[in-house]
């Protein structure tokens, strides 16, 4: 859709889902002050703010609290759908505990580090160098097992493979034709295959937020920046895309940015809400 076009449709946007790493936060991984005030203003303004992240529910809840939202957000690429606030479930989809353990086999030989989330811990598979980086971004501390499959463990809401960029699309592509409708195979950033509930997806929680909200699709903007925002670009009556995002996704948004990360997010507001 043209931007003229979409500008016509600014006026009925009355709910903004923000995904957070490589989107609403840069590099720096830090809220700025300037997004804290524009989510006050749509409030006052009375549009809905959310998140939908690839990351855990307490990694996202964080940033959920400093922004103030009341509204369920949705985290684990749409595993988990619940508020930071107020502690409201509106959903939780884990891998079936043989399921999770079949991934565990198949992927054990692919040699890379492998990530298993549970409600309340994130364990891996083998020392990396990446892992404290990782811990510190979540805000979590990732606990080593150097045998997963012997863990007594919950059933996982993810299973998260490191890979690098040139071997993420093969692994992923791989494991999608072995898993087949068993599990949701996707990636939340450019260096990770992620296994997840084959229901469990972004566009489902964004759904499952507008529906509890009572806000029409057509009245949702969606901004992403990866492969697991697209379906939520998809579902929303607008999806937008920062300039960041690999450019093979840009037929899929009806509008891309001409900023990246959070000044696209804000350049989108401006464009679609803010004066609405």
């Amino acid at each position: 859709m043209g931007l003229c076009g979409m500008m016509m449709q600014k006026k009925v946007v009355r709910l903004v889902v923000v995904d957070l790493d490589g989107t609403l936060l840069d590099r720096s991984k830090v809220l700025r002050d300037d997004v804290k005030a524009t989510v006050a203003r749509l409030r006052r303004a009375g549009v809905r703010f959310s998140i939908a992240t690839g990351r855990t529910f307490p990694s996202a809840a964080r940033y959920a609290r400093e922004l103030g939202l009341f509204e369920p957000i949705v985290a684990g690429s749409g595993a988990v759908i619940k508020s930071a606030l107020t502690g409201e479930e509106l959903g939780c989809l884990v891998l079936p505990r043989d399921v999770a353990t079949r991934v565990l086999e198949e992927t054990r030989g692919l040699g890379v580090p492998t990530y298993v989330f549970t409600g309340e811990r994130i364990l891996a598979d083998r020392p990396s160098s990446f892992s404290p980086l990782y811990a510190r971004s979540l805000g979590h501390p990732i606990e080593l097992s150097r045998d997963i499959l012997r863990e007594d463990l919950e059933e996982p809401v993810m299973i998260v493979l490191r890979t690098t960029l040139a071997r993420t699309k093969e692994i992923r592509e791989e494991m999608a034709r072995r898993f087949g409708n068993t599990v949701c195979v996707t990636s939340s950033a450019p260096f990770f295959v992620d296994f997840l509930h084959p229901m469990a997806s972004k566009a489902a929680g964004v759904e499952a937020v507008a529906r509890h909200l009572g806000i029409p699709r057509e009245s949702v903007m969606a901004v992403g920046d990866g492969l697991n925002d697209m379906g939520m670009l998809k579902y929303a009556g607008i999806g937008v895309l920062v300039s960041n995002a690999p450019e093979d996704l840009w037929p899929g948004a009806d509008y891309v940015t001409r900023e990246p990360f959070t000044d696209g997010v804000l350049e989108a507001i401006r464009l679609f809400v803010e004066e609405a």
